[in-house]
């Protein structure tokens, strides 16, 4: 086996094991996105509550807040009040 090719499976081994985390945009904490991240899965910050959207620009991985459509069950709820 090469020392370039140990060097190489070294280092993925590593990055697979590694935790990637990002800031909330909106209370600025450092949230641990797990070490397979899917780009577009949402998830509530653990600090503030806020929903947020992994995504990924590159090789960085970034949150945004979740601006999506409410669910037709939340409609019908502020509808029957």
């Amino acid at each position: 086996m090469s020392k370039s090719f140990s060097i190489l499976a070294i280092f993925f081994l590593l990055e697979e094991k590694a935790m990637v985390n990002a800031k909330c945009p909106m209370c600025n904490e450092e949230v641990d996105i797990g070490n397979k991240p899917q780009p577009e899965t949402t998830i509530d910050c653990p600090y503030c509550g806020t929903t947020l959207v992994i995504k990924r620009t590159g090789r960085k991985w970034i949150l945004e807040v979740f601006e999506g459509e409410e669910e037709e069950g939340e409609e019908l709820e502020e509808d029957l009040f």
